[in-house]
């Protein structure tokens, strides 16, 4: 008994002693450092930071609340948010966004004195500025007006219309959205609606999941929040959608014709965002840490990529105008190669993560594989992918599907047509695995693309990443049409090509 009780005091003491020497860590001023604590890619990156992932409160926008937040943080020996405290601040809900996003900013480069890094306190001003966009906030809804031809506008006098769009307290919409016409009065209804979605993981030919659609709430991983028109001639006029996973966490947000796309890290922070002019995507990303990641624009297809800027994590920037060296980690695995007029050019290596392994060598000129040699396989291969075929080909797939379809009685009774989408899985071996159908038109059609879908097994070549079988998902439109054929029969179409 008295041995746990000295063992019991001992470890007491060691806890105080500790917590002591923590607490009395000495917090420098910048003026007692040799080098000052300043952000990975400088302060004009943090100010692109703060600008990207500031989330005006609705309360505070209702409110018309600007200004400036004043911070002081301390910044710890590993480059870290330690304490943070407002200094001056304009707003109750204002001053937590400035606190939440100088927390989560962990790329600083810590202070060093006399040759050793240390902790350094550092002001922060967060600004505030009222958005002069289309939009004005109320507390229960959000208010977007638009000219005669259907362009957002604040000239709330002359617009032809007025959109009325619901929210909850923290600015999410939440119910049906309405857009009067101020000419003639007459209303139109956006209508609400909630979809649910589950991931399935590695069917993609890049091995990322795959989302597709949830039964029930039990099964789903994330929900969608959109609104759709129910007039035809408001589809270009769609509000903006957004993701959320299960227990409603921001997953990504998207806005219609054109407009950007944002993702964002289940820590709150923005993950990317991607601008669409012209034909041409520009991706601006991020690490999890708030650091600067890259630049990447793609014209129509993953070929024309070009890679226009890269920082590492811990804020070096390797690769500038296009050019430069590759040093990339991801989950699981390291790729070290040279951008030239940014595309991938010479040797790339990629290795195991945890133990440097070394796994493929791909040669490339001017983004263009060569050649590439999976090591742990020993296989060489001049495709980094392959897309799973039916034997002989589409064509043939078409002829298959032809003559095994019946065009089902009650749907031409009911003169029913239309396309079903089924998705399935082509395995490693290329059977037809979970084939389901996402998107349907009833009346026994949905049950006869599966039927004949699942005959297709055993009919497949699989699809082929660096050398190796692998499970893709395979989307196949069919379209039942009455429309007569030569010999007087239903038609039944199938595209050129389908979508992995």
């Amino acid at each position: 008994m008295k041995n746990q009780f000295k063992y019991l005091l001992l470890s007491t003491i060691l806890f105080l002693v500790s917590d002591l020497t923590f607490s009395q860590t000495r917090i420098f001023n910048p003026s007692e450092v040799d080098s000052i604590v300043q952000p990975f890619g400088g302060w004009e990156k943090f100010k692109l930071y703060l600008d990207v992932n500031m989330m005006y409160p609705h309360r505070a926008l209702v409110e018309k609340k600007s200004g400036t937040v004043t911070l002081q943080v301390v910044i710890n020996k590993n480059g870290e948010s330690g304490e943070v405290k407002i200094v001056t601040g304009i707003d109750p809900l204002c001053d937590q966004e400035a606190k939440r996003l100088v927390s989560l900013f962990k790329a600083w480069k810590p202070a060093v004195k006399n040759g050793e890094t240390v902790c350094q306190s550092v002001p922060v001003s967060v600004e505030f500025t009222l958005p002069q966009n289309e939009d004005f906030h109320f507390k229960d809804y959000i208010l977007t007006y638009l000219d005669d031809k259907l362009q957002f506008t604040r000239d709330t006098v002359n617009a032809s219309y007025r959109w009325v769009k619901p929210v909850d307290g923290l600015g999410t919409y939440n119910a049906d959205q309405y857009l009067l016409n101020l000419k003639n009065r007459e209303v139109d209804i956006f209508t609400y609606r909630k979809t649910l979605f589950k991931r399935i993981k590695g069917t993609t030919i890049n091995g990322t999941t795959q989302l597709v659609l949830a039964r029930d709430v039990d099964s789903a991983s994330e929900y969608k929040i959109s609104f759709k028109p129910d007039s035809k001639k408001w589809v270009n006029a769609s509000c903006e959608s957004s993701t959320f996973t299960i227990d409603g966490k921001l997953i990504s947000t998207e806005w219609p014709n054109g407009g950007p796309r944002i993702e964002y890290y289940s820590n709150g922070l923005v993950s990317s965002v991607t601008n669409y002019n012209k034909g041409t995507a520009t991706t601006y990303s991020w690490y999890d840490n708030g650091q600067f990641e890259s630049i990447i624009q793609n014209k129509q297809s993953y070929q024309s990529r070009i890679l226009i800027e890269y920082w590492k994590k811990t804020g070096k920037k390797t690769i500038a105008n296009g050019a430069g060296l590759l040093e990339e980690v991801l989950s699981n695995s390291l790729i070290i190669g040279s951008y030239d007029s940014g595309k991938k050019q010479g040797e790339f290596k990629e290795y195991q993560l945890d133990n440097k392994e070394l796994l493929f060598v791909e040669n490339f000129s001017k983004g263009e594989l060569i050649d590439g040699f999976n090591v742990k396989k020993n296989i060489k291969y001049t495709a980094a992918v392959t897309f799973p075929e039916f034997q002989g080909g589409m064509n043939n797939m078409s002829k298959f599907l032809l003559s095994n379809l019946t065009y089902p009685n009650w749907a031409r009774t009911n003169n029913i047509q239309g396309k079903v989408l089924v998705t399935f899985i082509v395995s490693k071996e290329g059977n037809i695995e979970e084939a389901e159908v996402k998107k349907g038109i009833g009346f026994g059609c949905d049950e006869e693309a599966i039927r004949v879908v699942k005959l297709m097994n055993g009919k497949w070549n699989p699809g082929i990443i660096r050398g190796e079988p692998a499970r893709v998902q395979f989307s196949l439109p069919i379209n039942f049409s009455l429309s007569k054929t030569a010999n007087n029969s239903p038609l039944l179409s199938f595209p050129e090509s389908s979508r992995f």
